[in-house]
């Protein structure tokens, strides 16, 4: 059953306010958060939407130049870009979906919002030794030979036994390169599907996990009998393989889990359960890269990184790591992808997916004429040296630091930033950066392994804005701390935060603490 009341659809960049006013969401759509009807949801000045049943919602992504005529008769009740939020049973769904429609099917019941963490994610400048030898790895037959198996599957549509079958091969594929676990991770969909999971635990931060991802479910316009799906998702899921391929054997920081989803083309069930479950666990995420179609050039040589604005500083390291280990042309966009990236969009998870790039659509998309013959092998390891690389990349970086605090010395011209020491243990040193904008840092300084600094020669009223990176031995640097700002001044500002408690014949005055280092007193 579907949700019963009005839906408050607010755009997706209210998401921190929606979050702090505790409201419940059933989901997203590119740039907008459907929330449940509430008071303070009102605040937000929404467009509400009503259903006209309890069946069940979905999003709806339309593929460009294709008519579903299944929807002729459902009205739309809100639109986003080539997304439709509409209702209608499971049945009508699946001929949707047959017929090229991409489905993203809401929640029953809303869950509490939680706004995704913002990372810093900081792309190095230079590439590095190690992760050009990792990538030197990435084979195009390796990918070649993984999607020819699948296809000889015939199908892959998530409720038949062929699906479950290339769920078990999968399986077995992880477990013959020694990966540190390997498992089929079940829900109940009708039946019992399954996502497959391989886990390379990290050597130092193992609670910290990077994910690559890819959906291995494929559907078609007769999908019981053929479904080779190879563009969609073969790739993806396969360049999943190739990543834990190449990767099995290395050392990281931290945790890699190697995911292929099913029940994507049904509504992203299978990557729901996974997010859910993970959020349940408290697992951090540091990020999930997703790549769903990413081996037919379409005319052109490249890759599209997208992500939800939460997720921007993720794209743009992608998009980096892709200029400097690849040969690809790329894109960012900012809104979230109707794959399995949007179900950790939607438990607060940072993610991104990639797809293809080209200019002209993919025609035999949905079609049992999604065959191996229609993809490039050669782009397809291409771009899985990007999910290496971003992969290797992260999991060699230092964790940012914590704890960053500035104050004003009260000389006018300085200000003091201490932060807590780092447990790192390749430790370098710090670097400190600062300008006069947020997160637009126009000055910096390299120190050793000090937890505190006096920033000197600033303008007097101006407000600065800081944050500090660790460095390891070899140079990796982590993202920035969360920032802090503070005034230097000659004069301390004035205390904050009065209140008066009246007791018998008298008033207690309470204030905050100024931050000033030279303060004297009142």
């Amino acid at each position: 059953m579907a949700a019963s009341g009005p839906l408050l659809v607010i755009s997706d960049s209210a998401e921190l306010t929606a979050a702090r006013l505790g409201l419940k969401s059933y989901g997203r759509t590119a740039t907008h958060l459907l929330l449940e009807e509430t008071a303070p949801a009102l605040s937000l000045s929404p467009v509400v939407v009503s259903p006209g049943s309890r069946m069940p919602l979905y999003v709806v992504s339309l593929p460009a130049g294709r008519h579903i005529a299944a929807l002729d008769s459902i009205p739309a009740l809100f639109r986003d870009g080539d997304e439709v939020l509409v209702q209608m049973d499971e049945t009508i769904a699946a001929r949707v979906a047959r017929a090229g429609g991409e489905l993203v099917r809401l929640l029953d019941k809303p869950r509490p919002l939680r706004a995704t963490a913002t990372r810093d994610f900081r792309a190095p400048a230079t590439p590095d030794t190690f992760i050009q030898r990792v990538i030197s790895r990435v084979s195009p037959d390796s990918i070649h030979t993984r999607m020819a198996r699948l296809e000889a599957f015939r199908t892959r549509y998530s409720p038949t036994d062929s699906c479950r079958a290339a769920e078990r091969y999968l399986y077995d594929y992880l477990n013959s390169l020694g990966l540190d676990s390997v498992e089929l991770d079940p829900y109940v969909q009708g039946d019992t599907w399954h996502n497959v999971v391989g886990t390379k635990l990290g050597r130092i931060r193992p609670d910290k996990v990077l994910i690559v991802c890819g959906h291995m479910d494929a559907i078609s316009e007769d999908p019981w009998n053929l479904a080779p799906g190879m563009e969609d998702n073969g790739s993806g899921s396969c360049l999943a393989m190739e990543a834990a391929r190449v990767l099995a054997q290395e050392n990281l920081d931290y945790t890699v889990k190697f995911i292929a989803f099913t029940g994507e083309e049904e509504g992203l069930y299978g990557s729901d359960h996974y997010a859910r479950q993970a959020r349940q666990r408290g697992e951090d995420i540091i990020c999930a890269s997703n790549f769903d179609m990413v081996s037919w050039p379409g005319g052109d040589w490249g890759v599209a990184l997208v992500g939800a604005p939460a997720a921007a500083s993720l794209v743009r390291y992608e998009g980096a790591i892709t200029s400097l280990y690849t040969s690809l042309a790329y894109r960012v966009s900012f809104r979230s992808f109707p794959s399995d990236s949007r179900s950790f969009d939607n438990y607060a998870y940072p993610a991104t997916s990639g797809y293809e790039y080209g200019s002209q659509p993919y025609i035999w998309y949905h079609t049992t004429g999604d065959t191996l013959g229609n993809c490039s092998m050669p782009l397809a390891a291409e771009v899985t040296k990007t999910a290496v690389a971003t992969l290797a990349s992260l999991g060699l970086a230092p964790l940012a630091p914590e704890g960053l605090h500035l104050v004003d010395a009260g000389t006018g011209t300085t200000l003091v930033a201490s932060w807590q020491a780092s447990a790192e243990p390749d430790l370098a040193g710090y670097k400190l950066v600062w300008g006069t904008a947020s997160r637009n840092y126009t000055d910096s300084v390299l120190l050793g392994r000090v937890t505190t600094h006096r920033i000197d020669g600033l303008e007097t009223g101006t407000r600065y804005y800081a944050a500090v990176v660790a460095l390891d031995s070899a140079g990796h640097e982590s993202g920035a701390s969360a920032e802090d700002s503070a005034i230097p001044g000659t004069v301390p500002l004035p205390p904050r935060g009065l209140a008066a408690l009246p007791f018998f014949h008298g008033m207690a005055l309470s204030w905050l603490r100024n931050s000033e280092l030279d303060l004297r007193g009142l």
